[in-house]
């Protein structure tokens, strides 16, 4: 069993991907004005960065070419196939960098018609261009996080190491681990570099969120987030849900954020993409509501903290108190 730090170490910041991965969930397609109003969410939440999609497309270039132009919001990041048209189609939009995105899987480099080596030399080439152009850059391998591609992925962040990249990121595309895996990976990783670390987490099997904190914990600096954790499938690590925990291990690690505004911003995103909240997100209007009789009496009489973990105005949610059900009694 390896040995995991306190999260107060390692913890950098936080990528929200609303913007790129959200709107790959099944649903989403953002206006332009539906980003620019994300974008000054994220940007009044206090996100670090925001990923934005890849220019190469004409109407995402189109939009980023605008919202470039706004001032207040957070720096953009385009998510980029390790490809020069790509990377040129980036520069010319005017983000603040490039999240640039690699593989080590056999078959994807097949379909390529690339050998590893040929793939990590032209990852060589666009690194050491966004650089020169004065880009933040991150180096990104999909399926980086399970352990039957590590030796490669470690191959390919060994030569961004060695190029002094920002970050380079690690994802659990599938959703398929658990947090004792991530932990273990993101540890052995952790050793190897010595830039920063990310972690992309999707949440097919409900971990995301528990992915991310044991990710900390074992040495990675980067959480990937989005609103309501809107993505491709089951979508990823709810940006939510992750400050609150953060907040339960300790207030100091979230104190440039503002959780007050996070209610308000998931709640405008689900009317954006036509969603109810999902109750089981602490933004949800159900999320401190209490019906059981046991429950609202032990509020009325021992106070909130019997039943909650936080207050709702933490978040910017408010309490209901159910009564008059057949659940209730009297109280």
């Amino acid at each position: 069993m390896i040995s995991l730090g306190p999260v107060d170490h390692h913890f950098a910041g936080i990528n929200d991907s609303t913007l790129r991965e959200g709107e790959q969930y099944n649903g989403a397609e953002f206006s332009l004005a539906d980003q620019q109003e994300i974008l000054r969410l994220l940007h009044s939440i206090g996100v670090d960065t925001a990923e934005v999609g890849n220019p190469i497309v004409p109407e995402i270039n189109r939009h980023l070419r605008l919202l470039t132009a706004i001032t207040d919001r957070p720096p953009l990041m385009a998510h980029i196939r390790n490809r020069e048209p790509d990377l040129e189609a980036a520069l010319g939009v005017g983000v603040e960098g490039v999240h640039l995105l690699c593989t080590a899987d056999p078959s994807r480099l097949k379909s390529m018609r690339l050998s590893l080596a040929e793939h990590t030399a032209q990852m060589r080439r666009h690194v050491q261009r966004a650089q020169q152009a004065g880009l933040i850059v991150r180096v990104s391998v999909e399926h980086g996080l399970e352990k039957r591609f590590f030796a490669d992925t470690l191959k390919i962040f060994k030569v961004a190491d060695s190029l002094g990249v920002d970050r380079v990121q690690v994802a659990d595309t599938r959703g398929v681990l658990f947090p004792w895996e991530v932990a273990e990976v993101v540890h052995a990783l952790s050793r190897e570099v010595q830039t920063q670390l990310g972690v992309h987490l999707h949440n097919d099997l409900g971990h995301a969120v528990g992915n991310a904190i044991y990710a900390l914990r074992a040495g990675a600096n980067w959480i990937d987030t989005s609103l309501l954790g809107l993505g491709e499938r089951t979508g990823i690590t709810p940006l939510s849900s992750l400050l609150v925990s953060l907040n339960e291990l300790g207030p100091r690690l979230v104190a440039r954020y503002d959780l007050s505004l996070l209610a308000a911003a998931e709640r405008r995103t689900a009317e954006i993409v036509g969603l109810d909240v999902p109750h089981n997100l602490i933004t949800s209007p159900t999320a401190f509501s209490h019906k059981a009789g046991i429950h609202v009496n032990g509020l009325k009489k021992q106070g909130p903290a019997t039943y909650e973990a936080i207050g709702p105005e933490l978040v910017g949610n408010q309490r209901v108190i159910v009564t008059g059900s057949r659940l209730s009694g009297k109280n």
